[in-house]
């Protein structure tokens, strides 16, 4: 709603009377243009409602101005529908574009210049055109023929010249309009041109004429065989695509051929009547085939009833290689003789093959009339025709890689061909034939057939190769798919080269009257213009242009316009914007596209004032890219509009990707930019609001040195417009970008800074603005390395850093087991850091120093190793002297450790001794075991020792077993037998462990005592 209240803004209040009283559809989306109180253009979107197609764009197209009118200040009735188009979509959402382009006819007579062009986008109408001519009150009846306004240009012209063709029409001339004939002349050297010739219809006075030559200018590059660029360019060799070949063979078939030559007449007819009385219905067949040049070479089949007087059944010029049948209804002639007749007409120019007639046959109702194979000519008077045999001919056109097949043929052939494609001849003009190249080949035994026209070429420095070359590449890229689709130029356009038909050098020119390219040769200071792929280019586009537009545009801002397309796509084909380079010796360029130029004030040389309208073209080429800059182009120019400036609307319309132009265009910054800001091409579409910066960095920045920062900031733009960025440094202009959200800090010395950024759209700007200090981090003055340093001892070593600001420098070390002497100190001046770990510590100490200097600090990390010392080892129970009686068993507990928490393993160095268990944690208790001998008394000395795995200690004790008194053991004594009375004697011996001194006794009083074991007694009587 923003772009439509400004739009309405800028609108007259007439103009919004005006627009209200007599629309039918609502408009007011429409961007309008007045040309003298009538809409001259629209600009905007309205949905049509329907699908648009081929078989409604008319309907359609009409019906929007048939409720117009009133608001268009149009007659719909006077508008013939010239063109309706589609193109492909640009954008792969849309649905496609439709040109609906219609010419004014004032009362059935076409009126030159008026039309009008309806272009839809995706159903919606997006652009009217209009340049209906108003206010034409006339007679339309002429006053005088055709023929007296045709001699009467002729007799202006002075020379002796036969007018192409002479059209009525109605043309604006003395403030108002005129009926006339407007005669066209061919070209001629003689006149230095092409001329129209506009002769007032009622009473032949000549109200206007002129040359309607386009010239062009010289540039070019040439591959392989051909110029990339320019004569100066080294050869290569390239594919020659669509070049016509023919195989020619002969037959004994008869026929009559119209013969060639450079202003010849011939003509062959029947020498007798043939009476055609009594038939209802006749008619006359014969087989023709032809090659003559195009609307300047003609032949005529023509029927007389008296041999005099005779009626043209059709006009032939052209090409037709093939035969074919002709059939023409002779119903006018029933019941009267008849004579035929074919007649032949060259002009001076260029002369082909001719016209050749076979199987002439007049058939009744009732069967042949009259038949002719030409077998025989004794029916036929032949006057510059001849009878000869037939030459079978077959033809292609060679494929995108130069490669041709033709078959049907055996034995002999003859392999012909020329500078000819379907869409281009390429002549010499000096030469006025055609250059071949002829071969014989046998079909039969080896058909194969391959040559480089570098051996064939007779022209001077390979023009015609260098022409038909980039004439094909040109005519291709002109009509090759949507929207190059320029369909009219699918005929086969003449050009020739070394043509000396203007007495002049350095010169090119199409002509639209004839639809042909001239190239002069070389001199005047110039080489052949035709050796430049640029010119070939050029001129080749303004035939594109003629085709596409109504309206001629020859002259003024039209004209303009036309030489600008014309550079920019010979530019663009080339990728070079330098237009003739090496045209003399002198100029590097005769036009560059890569301008500055502004639009003119005032349009008076045609090739000056296209310079900033080729300019722009070439600026948005840059910016958007060759592919979508030619389809935006080509695109607008079907739109027909003859102002730079509506030329730059047509081109945001077709570049719109949702029928909106208040919201912009994917590219309209770049549109705009190109045109209306470096060349001046100006439209309001273009006018909007600022772009805003959304988000900056903080207004007050420190960073170190050396600089390597990204800035980063955020804008907005309503139309999503290109947008300029510049960058300053206190005030100083560092460097600009498109489109940039970033800017990259570097190499800036220590000290502040004011950064300023500026966003523009080229209409307005915004602006940030921050602060920069650049200081520098500290660094360190000592060579930073790692420590080692043994379990329970001290560690102390110096820092220092400095900056080159000169700071005071504070230190910290992240580990408060660190402490740090004089911790802020002036720099360069050391610290001591000191480090003693707790008592039996050891392993690996990560510390970070950091130095810092009020803004930046540095920080590096290095570690203390702290290996790890065998601690000695210690009795928990300390092992003392054990006592024990013989004969029982001892247990005592022992137990060791130390602060490594090692394992303590424990030995016994006398095997009678064990431990249980030998090895245990630190700190437990292991029970030393001991069972001496039986009996066994006395002391034993015993070494304890406790091991870590790297120390032991050891502790001698002594044991002390003390005896006991074992019990004595009695020999056992044997039983004895005596008789009474005697003697019983025995002895009684004992023994102990202790080997001890025995007191024998006996329990029997009978026996006497005897402490020494010693026994007796005397039995007595019973």
């Amino acid at each position: 709603m923003r772009w439509l209240f400004a739009v309405l803004l800028v609108m007259s209040a007439s103009a919004l009377v005006a627009l209200a009283a007599g629309r039918s559809d609502n408009l007011q989306a429409f961007k309008v243009d007045y040309d003298g109180g009538a809409p001259e253009r629209l600009v905007g979107s309205l949905d049509v409602g329907r699908h648009i197609t081929a078989g409604n764009v008319d309907s359609v197209a009409r019906g929007f101005m048939e409720r117009n009118e009133r608001f268009l200040k149009i007659d719909e009735d006077e508008l013939a529908l010239r063109q309706a188009e589609r193109d492909s979509p640009l954008y792969r959402h849309q649905s496609g574009v439709w040109y609906a382009a219609y010419e004014q006819v004032y009362r059935g007579v076409p009126v030159e210049d008026g039309f009008v062009v309806l272009v839809y986008v995706d159903d919606k109408l997006v652009t009217v055109n209009n340049n209906f001519l108003r206010g034409i009150s006339l007679n339309p009846v002429p006053g005088i023929s055709a023929e007296k306004a045709a001699g009467l240009a002729v007799q202006d012209a002075g020379v002796s010249i036969t007018p192409l063709n002479t059209t009525l029409l109605v043309t604006a001339a003395d403030s108002g309009y005129h009926l006339a004939w407007k005669v066209q002349l061919p070209l001629d050297e003689r006149l230095g041109g092409a001329w129209a010739y506009y002769v007032d219809a009622h009473d032949g006075r000549l109200i206007r004429k002129f040359n309607n030559i386009v010239f062009g200018d010289i540039y070019g590059r040439v591959t392989g065989m051909i110029y990339p660029e320019h004569w100066k360019n080294s050869r290569s060799l390239v594919n020659f695509t669509n070049l016509t070949v023919r195989v020619y063979q002969p037959s004994n078939n008869s026929i009559i051929y119209s013969g060639k030559a450079h202003s010849l007449v011939s003509a062959a007819g029947t020498n007798r009547s043939i009476n055609l009385s009594g038939y209802t219905d006749v008619n006359i067949t014969f087989m023709a085939r032809y090659e003559l040049e195009n609307n300047s070479d003609y032949s005529y089949a023509r029927v007389s009833a008296n041999g005099s007087s005779w009626q043209t059944l059709e006009t032939f010029t052209g090409r037709q290689l093939g035969w074919i049948l002709r059939n023409y209804s002779l119903i006018n002639y029933i019941n009267r003789s008849v004579y035929t007749n074919f007649t032949t007409s060259y002009d001076a120019s260029v002369v082909e093959d001719g016209f050749f007639v076979d199987n002439v046959s007049i058939v009744a109702n009732s069967g042949i009339v009259f038949s002719e194979d030409f077998n025989s000519t004794s029916n036929w008077s032949l006057a510059g025709y001849s009878h000869s045999n037939d030459t079978f001919i077959n033809f292609t056109n060679t494929n995108y890689t130069g490669h041709y097949n033709i078959t049907g043929f055996s034995g002999n052939a003859t392999v012909i061909t020329s500078f000819r494609s379907p869409w281009i001849r390429v002549v010499d003009r000096a030469a006025t034939y055609d250059a071949n190249h002829t071969a014989e080949v046998n079909s039969t035994l080896n058909g194969s057939h391959s040559w480089n026209w570098n051996g064939s070429d007779p022209s001077y420095s390979l023009e015609l190769s260098n022409v038909f070359y980039h004439a094909t590449r040109v005519h291709d890229y002109f009509t090759n798919g949507t929207p190059f689709n320029v369909s009219g130029l699918n005929y086969e356009m003449l050009i020739l080269v070394q043509d000396t038909s203007l007495s002049s050098n350095c010169n090119a020119f199409y002509a639209p009257a004839t639809g042909t390219v001239h190239f002069t040769p070389a001199g005047g200071g110039c080489n052949a213009t035709s050796l430049g792929s640029d010119i070939v280019y050029h001129e080749y586009t303004h035939a594109a242009v003629d085709q596409i537009y109504s309206a001629a545009m020859t002259s003024g801002q039209p004209g303009a316009m036309n030489e600008a397309l014309a550079d920019y796509f010979a530019a663009t084909l080339n990728g070079n914007p330098c237009l003739a380079d090496e045209w003399d010796s002198t100029t590097p360029c005769l036009r560059n596209l890569n301008n500055s130029v502004q639009k003119p004030t005032s349009f008076t040389q045609v090739h000056a004032d296209s310079q900033s309208f080729s300019g722009a073209m070439w600026e948005l080429r840059l910016r958007v890219g060759n592919t979508k800059s030619d389809d935006l182009v080509i695109r607008a120019m079907k739109v027909q509009s003859q102002t730079f400036n509506a030329f730059l609307e047509d081109l945001l319309v077709m570049d719109d990707n949702n029928t909106n132009l208040s919201d912009g265009t994917p590219n309209r910054g770049q549109l705009c930019y190109s045109f209306s800001v470096l060349h001046g091409i100006n439209s309001s579409l273009c006018n909007n609001s600022a772009p805003v910066l959304t988000t900056g960095p903080a207004t007050q920045n420190v960073i170190s040195w050396p600089i390597n920062l990204t800035f980063s900031f955020n804008y907005t733009d309503e139309h999503n417009d290109l947008i300029a960025v510049s960058w300053f440094l206190n005030s100083s202009n560092q460097t600009a970008f498109f489109n940039s959200t970033s800017y990259n800090f570097t190499n800036a010395t220590i000290g502040s800074y004011n950064v300023s950024v500026f966003v523009s759209d080229w209409n307005s700007s915004a602006s940030y603005e921050w602060r920069l200090d650049v200081k520098t981090v500290p660094v360190w003055n000592f060579t930073l390395q790692n420590y080692t340093i043994q379990e329970d001892s001290s560690l102390s070593f110096n820092i220092s850093a400095s900056d080159f600001d000169n700071d005071t420098i504070r230190y910290y070390v992240n580990d408060s087991r660190f402490n740090l002497t004089g911790a802020t100190v002036p720099q360069g001046v050391n610290v001591t850091l000191n480090f003693t770990p707790a008592a039996n510590f050891n392993g690996l100490v990560f510390i970070n120093l950091t130095a810092f200097d009020g803004v930046f600090n540095t920080s590096d990390k290095i570690f203390v190793n702290v290996t790890p010392v065998n601690d000695v080892l210690y009795w928990n129970f300390s092992p003392s002297n054990q006592s024990m009686l013989e004969d029982a068993a001892l247990f005592f507990n022992i137990s060791a450790s130390d602060v490594d928490n090692d394992t303590i393993r424990y030995y016994l160095n006398d095997s009678r001794f064990n431990v249980t268990p030998a090895a245990l944690a630190q700190g437990l208790n292991v029970t030393v075991n001991f069972t001496p001998a039986s009996n066994f008394n006395g002391t034993v000395p015993l070494n304890i020792t406790a091991w870590d795995g790297t120390a032991n200690i050891s502790e001698v004790i002594l044991v002390n077993i003390s005896p006991q008194n074992d019990p004595p053991e009695i020999a056992q004594q044997a039983n004895m037998s005596v008789n009474e009375t005697d003697w019983v004697n025995f002895t009684v011996s004992a023994s102990d462990p202790d080997n001890g001194f025995f007191n024998y006794s006996v329990n029997d009083t009978r026996f006497a005592q005897n402490t020494s074991g010693n026994f007796s007694w005397r039995t007595n009587l019973a």
